[in-house]
């Protein structure tokens, strides 16, 4: 027998049949514990980790974007316009390929890398970190955009970039709670 599946037998948590054939052995302790970590994740907003996010203007050119993003150590930048209103989102990958193309990234407009909108997955301040995580899982994204709406003066509705969660922030959070670092109110 495996000495790990030997462990988890003996704690409970496996099953062994016929032939060593194992079984996942669900137990009350694992759903307790299933059912606060829900808990916890359905209590704590987004706003409570959001970071605050790197923004570029749509006027930028790939260059721009490029070296903003180098100078900030950030792997995604949100494209706003004059009026600070969410046009996009360009990643690493993004500006790598458009380098690798071989245009002229100096002088080629940010908008010919960018993903638009409404093909951008948003998150909002109120909601829950585990609907986050739950986007960036189910859509495969790195960062989400925390955004909330906002009026032109024309009276158009747009979203304004607030801040931004990561894979790294949902990470941290867990670390923090692990740790003992948020309590009852969860607070930083």
């Amino acid at each position: 027998m495996n000495p790990d599946l030997k462990i988890l037998t003996i704690q409970g948590i496996l099953a062994v049949g016929p032939s060593e054939n194992y079984s996942y052995n669900g137990s009350k302790k694992d759903s307790n514990l299933s059912n606060v970590l829900s808990s916890v994740l359905n209590k704590i907003r987004v706003k409570d980790i959001k970071s605050l996010p790197i923004v570029i203007n749509d006027t930028g050119t790939i260059y721009d974007a490029a070296v903003l993003m180098f100078t900030e150590d950030v792997g995604t930048l949100f494209i706003v316009n004059d009026g600070g209103a969410l046009q996009g989102v360009v990643s690493r990958k993004d500006l790598l390929k458009a380098a690798l193309s071989g245009i002229n990234t100096q002088e080629t407009p940010l908008n010919m890398a960018m993903t638009r909108m409404p093909n951008i997955i948003t998150v909002s301040g109120d909601e829950t970190v585990f609907m986050a995580a739950k986007k960036i899982v189910d859509y495969e994204v790195d960062v989400l955009p925390v955004v909330r709406n906002f009026y032109t003066k024309s009276g158009e509705e747009r979203l304004k970039v607030v801040g931004k969660i990561t894979k790294t922030s949902l990470a941290k959070l867990i670390v923090d709670l692990g740790e003992g670092k948020r309590q009852r109110g969860f607070e930083r």
